[in-house]
């Protein structure tokens, strides 16, 4: 949804590459897009060929990414156009007209680009609560042509520069996502996933800049910060969960050589805290005392979970992905299913497991054991059911 289709077959080239290169069990990899939802279209794997298969598959779609450009890049044209005919009539009411065309335009753009972050980056979190039940190291790799942290922020500035009108920059918070993206970062922090990002783009011109434009060179001010809003989200996710942002470049092979080299070669160290059984957040920071020209990344956020909220991803996980892990042999066993309203059916399951999988506590003349269950569902499309938990005593009196 975010990937202009030339600059994503440029990229995802490389992409595949790396994969061959680097996919060789234990690790192994999976294929997510968003195209306004999540859509998984290749589970966990250690065969590179499903993966390239399910990555050149992405070249027959497209998004809206291209749509919403050209409507930036017209709304720029036409403020450039605007000034040189205004710049030969004198009428204030021909002005007052023209700035109130424009942002309202303005306006509605940055609002529209301000709800597609807000989708993005949800379905960037529910990309990642795949991974959260998962042992090992987690990584996002995550591909796009930038997502604006402060939407419409350029054309604000363009129209302000070109109408005198600096009171309108003021109208920037009400679109602003930083918090979205600090959201982001929480979450991944807390599902222990680090985001490497690569900005599709390469190497652009500035907007207004190109041999495309038809007015002559916008305002370079707003132009830049056209540019750096949709890379400074990329820059953010990655340097607040420790991973690393590729951008600047038409060639991301080497910026994929640095992200093998920080998931296959990298340092550890740890430190020790109390348990508290709860969740709770604990910052870190990292200093290097009198060393100078080192590049220092690490994860700026560590969550400690309470051991309902381990099981609780443990549970959604393996609702997206196989996990093959059953330490209480617990066998599921499926009855009748039974017509319900409409096209609905009730099925009665039943859970069945050792007695010996249970601690049985000694409570006077009776032991007795407690279980608690998590219940989640997945449908056909993908979709989950909201977490339902269960608690059950068993009684057995000796």
């Amino acid at each position: 949804e975010n990937l202009d289709p030339l600059q994503r077959n440029r990229v995802l080239r490389r992409v595949r590459e790396f994969v061959t290169e680097n996919l060789v069990g234990p690790v192994e990899m999976m294929v997510v897009s968003y195209e306004r939802s999540v859509k998984v279209l290749e589970p966990f794997t250690d065969d590179p060929l499903a993966i390239n298969a399910a990555l050149r598959g992405l070249s027959k779609v497209s998004g809206g990414r291209t749509t919403r450009d050209n409507d930036r890049r017209e709304i720029q044209e036409q403020i450039q156009e605007a000034v040189t005919s205004l710049e030969r009539s004198q009428s204030n009411d021909d002005m007052r007209a023209v700035q109130m065309r424009f942002r309202q335009q303005i306006t509605a753009f940055a609002e529209e680009e301000a709800m597609n972050v807000t989708f993005a980056v949800e379905a960037l979190k529910e990309a990642m609560s795949i991974l959260s039940g998962l042992d090992g190291r987690k990584s996002v790799v995550y591909v796009s042509s930038g997502l604006p942290m402060s939407p419409g922020i350029g054309l604000m500035h363009e129209y302000s520069t070109a109408f005198h009108d600096t009171g309108f920059m003021g109208r920037r918070s009400n679109t602003d996502r930083t918090r979205a993206f600090q959201s982001l970062t929480s979450a991944a922090n807390a599902q222990e996933v680090s985001f490497y990002t690569i900005d599709a783009s390469g190497l652009n011109p500035l907007e207004g800049y190109g041999v495309e434009s038809r007015f002559g060179a916008s305002d370079p001010t707003a132009s830049s910060l056209g540019t750096k809003t949709y890379q400074d989200s990329l820059r953010y996710m990655a340097e607040y969960t420790g991973g690393l942002a590729v951008v600047n470049t038409n060639d991301v092979a080497g910026g994929l050589e640095l992200i093998r080299d920080d998931l296959f070669s990298n340092s550890t160290m740890g430190y020790t805290i109390s348990n508290s059984g709860q969740d709770r957040v604990h910052k870190i920071d990292v200093e290097l005392p009198g060393r100078s020209g080192y590049d220092i990344r690490y994860r700026r956020r560590f969550v400690e979970k309470s051991r309902e909220t381990q099981v609780q991803d443990r549970v959604y996980s393996s609702l997206m992905v196989d996990i093959d892990d059953n330490p209480m042999a617990a066998e599921l066993q499926r009855g009748r299913p039974m017509p319900a309203a409409g096209d609905r059916w009730t099925v009665p399951v039943r859970l069945v497991f050792p007695l010996e999988a249970i601690a049985l506590l000694p409570e006077g003349d009776d032991f007795v054991g407690r279980i608690q269950l998590y219940i989640g569902a997945r449908d056909v499309a993908g979709r989950t059911s909201e977490m339902q938990s269960q608690e059950h005593l068993s009684l057995i009196h000796i």
